[in-house]
């Protein structure tokens, strides 16, 4: 609740009085889950060294226990610090791993999110059919799962791929602003600070003439992520 009300600091004193706990309690999977936790509010404060050494350790614990879960949510969150800070070969691989592990454990939610962060990446390579095909599933997904807020992150991703790559304003505003919306039913004070920031992006962009070929929408999967 701290992280997603913005109290950064209390969260990352609240995940380091946790790590010291399951350290003196031997408690290697407690550990790891903290670690994970305190990776995501490392990036969020933009200490991408950190978060990624975070994120490693927590991966180094998990793999040291057999916890595929814990793995799994390390490999998730090191691909997210990739991203930021352009490693690009690296987020796919660790992204692709960590969804290798969701779907062995028949895991939706956390299929959901390397989905999404995958689409990410994809929209960074500027391959828009596959940016589209991974939105496509991961909000799939969260249908599913009645998962209001993931939709509403996998609707903001897919805002920011049609806008840079299909160059469809209208598409990319009504997703990012059905994603504002969900934002600020949950007072999710990031997700609204995200997605104010791209729609105005999107507001600001002067009108294409066209998209080029090789970007324009693909027919499939990015035509049928409206959440319901």
């Amino acid at each position: 609740m701290q992280r997603l009300t913005a109290d950064y600091a209390a969260s990352e004193a609240t995940l380091n009085h946790a790590l010291k706990l399951c350290a003196e309690q031997g408690d290697q999977d407690g550990e790891a889950k903290a670690l994970v936790a305190l990776s995501v509010v490392q990036q969020i404060t933009a200490d991408f060294r950190t978060a990624a050494a975070t994120a490693r350790r927590a991966l180094d614990l998990s793999r040291q226990s057999g916890d595929q879960l814990g793995q799994a949510d390390a490999l998730r969150e090191l691909g997210r610090v990739q991203q930021l800070t352009a490693d690009c070969a690296g987020v796919r691989s660790s992204h692709g791993q960590a969804l290798d592990l969701y779907r062995a454990m028949d895991n939706p939610f956390g299929q959901a999110s390397s989905l999404r962060y995958l689409g990410s990446a994809y929209t960074d390579k500027q391959d828009f059919p596959a940016a589209a095909e991974c939105f496509g599933q991961a909000m799939d997904l969260c249908r599913r799962l009645n998962d209001r807020l993931g939709q509403a992150y996998t609707l903001c991703y897919l805002g920011v791929c049609e806008h840079r790559l299909a160059g469809d304003r209208v598409a990319a505003s009504r997703s990012l602003t059905e994603a504002l919306a969900m934002y600020g039913r949950f007072r999710h004070r990031l997700g609204v600070a995200e997605a104010l920031n791209n729609l105005g992006d999107v507001r600001a962009a002067p009108h294409p003439a066209a998209a080029p070929a090789s970007l324009a929408p693909a027919p499939g999967p990015a035509r049928h992520l409206r959440a319901s």
